[in-house]
């Protein structure tokens, strides 16, 4: 079982100095494709999963952000964050990732960093997120991804549990996962994220045709 949104009131004050690091290359490539698609103001981000707000610094001052995330205690965290950058328009709510209250075709751009293989079903979290997405959005994910037919991919299965239990991600997702959404194009991909010359995690960024 993947655990519950209140599990990670357990993590929540020891969450920057645990992931900050290990997540930071993705942080950085959140930043630098904000920067490329933001050269117009008026651009609306959402985050989903915005946690402890590690991402927030990357927020440019002329683009509105929405921030959701399900637990309330890491979104005190992301508050906190959010309340030391006045000149930025942040707003953090509240939210299922599995059933966003959003309209559709709402955001240019949605970011879901290291929050997919931790939902209960990311195929309705990341089929919500392709329906909030303007048609010509984008859509970034960071995912911990198995590549099929490797021998660390077996071995990543093999603890697939243990992390389930104790990390709250699953390790069972591969990159041809994403292949059911129709009218979704990857654009870039690459791997990420690396710990003593391992990568962790993946980077995609879709389009919405």
């Amino acid at each position: 079982m993947i655990p519950a949104p209140r599990d990670y009131s357990f993590i929540a004050p020891l969450y920057d100095h645990v992931f900050n690091i290990p997540l930071s290359e993705g942080h950085r490539e959140i930043g630098s494709l904000i920067k490329t698609l933001s050269k117009k103001p008026g651009m609306k981000i959402l985050e989903v999963g915005v946690g402890s707000g590690l991402t927030l610094n990357h927020v440019p001052n002329n683009q509105a952000f929405t921030g959701v995330d399900s637990n309330e205690r890491m979104l005190s965290f992301a508050s906190a964050k959010a309340s030391k950058l006045k000149r930025k328009k942040i707003t953090l709510m509240k939210m299922d990732a599995h059933k966003l209250e959003f309209k559709a075709s709402s955001f240019d751009l949605v970011l879901a960093p290291s929050v997919i293989t931790a939902l209960k079903s990311p195929e309705k979290g990341m089929q919500e997120m392709v329906r909030v997405t303007k048609k010509g959005g984008h859509i970034a994910v960071i995912a911990n991804l198995r590549v099929k037919n490797s021998f660390r991919s077996g071995m990543v299965r093999l603890v697939d549990p243990i992390t389930r239990k104790f990390l709250g991600y699953r390790t069972d997702m591969d990159i041809e996962t994403f292949a059911a959404f129709k009218g979704l194009k990857l654009v870039e991909r690459k791997q990420i994220n690396s710990v003593m010359g391992m990568h962790l995690s993946w980077f995609l960024l879709f389009k919405k045709m």
